[in-house]
């Protein structure tokens, strides 16, 4: 049971006899707010540009200025303070480090360590996100069997596969691996992190729009560009849960410390 009721407003179920009185749940329901954060590109172009590349040059322009805002959308959607912009998965209160068991390194023990903080219900949804610097490390990751005295590791088996098919995604332990260099570098807390992001908030207030304007420097001979995306996100848990076995919380959001 992972926290059912921490998780949807204190609702509770209960068993109950035929025609008895049925028992009422203490559920208690709050509005989240979210605010639309502007998120802006802008730029100025020499006119000579868009004439030279006879529409080349626009076209480009069309698709790297929302690819640019979608970047840095990621980024704080990830890593974000909450204070103009989102509150990133990784700096939310529902957040739970796991202390790795090296510095700088990557451990077989250190994922199942985070595996077993991972709320259960999500873990059909969780992927791995891992920042290039961990591929050395995730590589080389194998489960560990030891020796009938315990003292020695006598073998194991990779547990970073895929099936071999080029679209086939990267797994460990059957969930998808995303790389990604928009999360911290190898040795520094949440340089590998398990997240369901089922359990994070986004809201869009509006398309990307792309708009050009050669009026603003016009006696410059520049056209002013700009690309502008309303939006905001927050994690949806705002603490860890208490599972209804009373052991150690769990989370949508697990990093490693």
């Amino acid at each position: 049971m992972d926290g059912f009721g921490s998780l949807r407003g204190g609702l509770v179920a209960y068993w109950t006899e035929e025609g008895a009185q049925l028992t009422e749940s203490q559920a208690k329901f709050a509005a989240v707010a979210l605010d639309a954060k502007k998120l802006t590109c802008y730029g100025e172009v020499p006119n000579e540009l868009f004439q030279d590349a006879v529409g080349a040059f626009n076209a480009w322009l069309e698709r790297a200025l929302p690819d640019t805002i979608s970047f840095y959308e990621d980024l704080a959607c990830l890593n974000g303070s909450g204070v103009g912009e989102p509150l990133g998965v990784l700096k939310g209160n529902g957040l739970i480090s796991v202390t790795r068991t090296a510095s700088n390194k990557i451990d077989w023990l250190d994922i199942l360590a985070m595996v077993a903080r991972l709320l259960p219900s999500g873990f059909n949804r969780a992927v791995w996100v891992a920042s290039p610097a961990t591929l050395p490390e995730l590589g080389n990751l194998q489960s560990k069997v030891k020796n009938v005295a315990g003292t020695e590791n006598v073998g194991g088996s990779n547990i970073w596969f895929t099936d071999g098919a080029a679209d086939a995604p990267t797994a460990i332990l059957g969930r998808p691996l995303l790389i990604s260099e928009k999360v911290p570098t190898l040795g520094t807390a949440g340089d590998l992190s398990l997240i369901d992001f089922s359990h994070y908030l986004l809201g869009d207030r509006m398309a990307i729009s792309f708009e050009t304007s050669p009026h603003f420097k016009f006696n410059r001979d520049i056209t002013a560009v700009r690309c502008i995306e309303r939006m905001n996100g927050r994690p949806w848990v705002n603490s860890a849960v208490t599972p209804a076995n009373s052991g150690a919380t769990l989370s949508p959001y697990v990093r490693l410390n």
